[in-house]
């Protein structure tokens, strides 16, 4: 219970510790008024009273002497004053009160801490608390619910420990007290056994800020953290919100200048021209002014919170694609995994597209799966056999389709150079597809057909890759030079021996024209047919 002096600022002034008894709920009690009584003027410290001497006939602050049977009052005894009147320098309590302990706050606060007197936090905040709030720690740094959630548990876990449960929501107030660079302080602590009991979270905040682990306790006790935890409520809902912007001003125009009628007919061209410009202005877009429910008004901006909440990545859609848990590759190992082989090699023409499909549902033994445990698990459930059948069929008619290109072959089976050559190795087609190949260069370099010939000429990368391009184009040359001896006299130009050398072989003047060009030969054929010319 409180009773303050009007005519005097409040200030605590230290207490000798025979006046305060040896209790912990003391102890504690002088703490928090330490903590939320020193209320002294800015740029002075309290000081400590002197000590004055007793006297038998004055009545003293407490007395602890009292007998057995001295009697107690059922309730304090409030000091009563007019308005005007001022309360004496020291509170008149009867030395007959012997079991009682009260407290003294320099002649102007009368705390009693008798079981049935209550601090309760209604009455400790008001405007006397303002300017020591203002530097206390008690002050939210964040919103309790920008708590990260594994913090939170490990606090709710120590007080648990601690022999101070505490519900989630008190535990995220005490920690919304700190700061996010200091979530990694609080873990260090939780991660300890607690040295005292009981410690709920808000003492761990107040361990944090440099008390001592068992004055925290005597706090807790006592009920120091309820003032707190009520405290940091009130601050933050006085928090002032933040000033509106100011508003933009708004876009006006001056209106037209008034027609002069007086003036004569020397002005009518000027008096023209602005006639123009003021309809110009009259037909021109205007911006409109901004009106008051554009704006909003104050109370929209006391509405806002003290504290912003973080920007939190927006949740995920519902057509947002997550990869599914892989599993073991032993699960293919056994019994109930040869469908979803089986079923994988339908779909797979060779053992490479068979690893990309399973390597997406399923691990290998020492992370992803390797080809390695992919030929154990077909030889497991006797289906090696067929996959190298199937290759073999797909390796062959492919060579077979493509005349030998190898890098054809590799596109059309989904391959790289390089793993058509293991596949083919694998296999021992080697000599196979080396007899394939053979056969489409003799095919490529023999062939009568002067139009085939001139076509070919033209798939330099079908050459280069069965190595024959060199080849093929000297002998094409040599043939070319040989055809056009027999026209060269009844042409006048360059496109004149194409089309007759195309008319009597039958070939299109086009290709055997690119042919000149690519072969080198236009320049030597342009220089005879200039000399015969002449």
């Amino acid at each position: 219970m409180l009773m303050r002096n009007p005519s005097k600022s409040p200030r605590v002034r230290a207490m000798p510790r025979a006046h305060l008894g040896g209790g912990p709920r003391c102890l504690a009690l002088r703490s928090c008024c330490n903590q939320f009584g020193q209320l002294s003027r800015p740029g002075h410290f309290p000081t400590k009273a002197p000590r004055r001497r007793r006297k038998r006939h004055q009545q003293v602050l407490v007395s602890g002497r009292g007998g057995p049977d001295t009697p107690v009052p059922s309730s304090p005894q409030r000091l009563a004053c007019g308005p005007g009147e001022r309360l004496p320098s020291r509170p008149l309590v009867p030395a007959t009160c012997t079991r009682r302990r009260l407290f003294r706050l320099e002649s102007d606060w009368l705390i009693d801490t008798c079981l049935w007197a209550k601090i309760e936090a209604s009455a400790l905040v008001n405007e006397h608390f303002s300017a020591t709030f203002m530097n206390s720690p008690w002050q939210r740094r964040r919103q309790p619910d920008d708590v990260p959630t594994p913090v939170a548990v490990a606090v709710s876990d120590f007080c648990r420990r601690a022999k101070a449960p505490a519900p989630a929501p008190e535990v995220r107030e005490a920690l919304a007290l700190l700061a996010e660079a200091d979530d990694f302080r609080v873990r260090a602590l939780t991660d300890g056994e607690p040295e005292v009991s009981p410690l709920g979270p808000f003492a761990v905040v107040d361990i944090l800020n440099g008390t001592q682990p068992s004055v925290a306790a005597q706090r807790q006790a006592c009920g120091f953290y309820e003032v707190a935890r009520e405290l940091a409520h009130v601050r933050d809902q006085k928090t002032p919100p933040p000033a509106p912007a100011p508003a933009e001003p708004s876009l006006t125009f001056a209106p037209p200048p008034a027609m002069d009628v007086s003036a004569g007919k020397k002005g009518g061209k000027a008096a023209k021209e602005d006639l123009e410009a003021t309809v110009k202005e009259r037909i021109a877009p205007r911006k409109r002014a901004p009106t008051e429910d554009t704006l909003g008004s104050p109370a929209d901006f006391a509405e806002e919170p003290a504290l912003s909440r973080r920007d939190l990545p927006r949740p995920r859609g519902r057509f947002t694609r997550v990869e599914a848990p892989r599993a073991s590759f032993m699960e293919l190992t056994r019994l109930t995994g040869k469908p979803v082989v089986e079923a994988a090699m339908e779909a797979a023409d060779h053992r490479f597209a068979l690893l990309r499909a399973l390597s997406q549902r399923f691990n290998g033994a020492r992370g992803e799966l390797t080809q390695v445990d992919l030929e154990n698990v077909l030889r497991d459930h006797a289906l090696m056999d067929a996959m190298v059948e199937k290759e073999r069929r797909q390796v062959l008619d492919g060579f077979t389709t493509q005349r030998g290109a190898a890098g054809r072959v590799a596109w059309a089976l989904g391959l790289s150079p390089s793993e058509l050559q293991r596949l083919v190795s694998m296999l021992s087609l080697t000599e196979d597809v080396e007899a394939l190949r053979e056969r489409f260069r003799r095919e490529a370099l023999a062939t009568p057909h002067l139009t085939h010939r001139l076509d070919l000429l033209g798939r330099e990368k079908y050459l280069t890759d069965l190595g024959i391009q060199k080849k093929f184009a000297d002998t094409l040359r040599k043939e070319l030079e040989r055809l056009v001896g027999d026209v060269l006299h009844d042409a006048g130009d360059l496109h004149e021996l194409a089309d007759a050398v195309a008319r009597k072989h039958g070939a299109p003047s086009e290709l055997v024209f690119r042919a000149f060009e690519r072969l080198g030969l236009a320049d030597g054929l342009r220089k005879q047919l200039l000399a015969g010319s002449r």
